[in-house]
């Protein structure tokens, strides 16, 4: 089926898998976000992905669920260090 002149483009859900016990918090996270999520009957995480941003935004939280700690605070010094206008040129 055609789509008629001047329609938007249809924009399909992502599945990502995702641990069961995690997915209802990452929705949730996602939602927040306003980007859209479902958790489906077959354990996957179902979002719409509309921008660059979103897919950033996507990423960011799932790291946030699936690193450890010690990951994630190594990661946020490195951004402290590089955003820093007290360092060095």
């Amino acid at each position: 089926m055609m789509d008629a002149p001047g329609a938007e483009p249809e924009v399909s859900m992502q599945a990502i898998a995702v641990p069961r016990q995690d997915r209802w918090r990452i929705r949730q996270r996602l939602l927040e976000l306003a980007i859209p999520a479902v958790c489906s009957d077959d354990g996957h995480l179902r979002v719409e992905v509309r921008s660059s941003v979103a897919a950033l935004q996507i990423r960011s939280v799932l790291r946030q669920f699936s690193s450890h700690r010690s990951e994630l605070v190594d990661w946020l010094e490195i951004c402290w260090l590089q955003a820093s206008p007290d360092r060095a040129a």
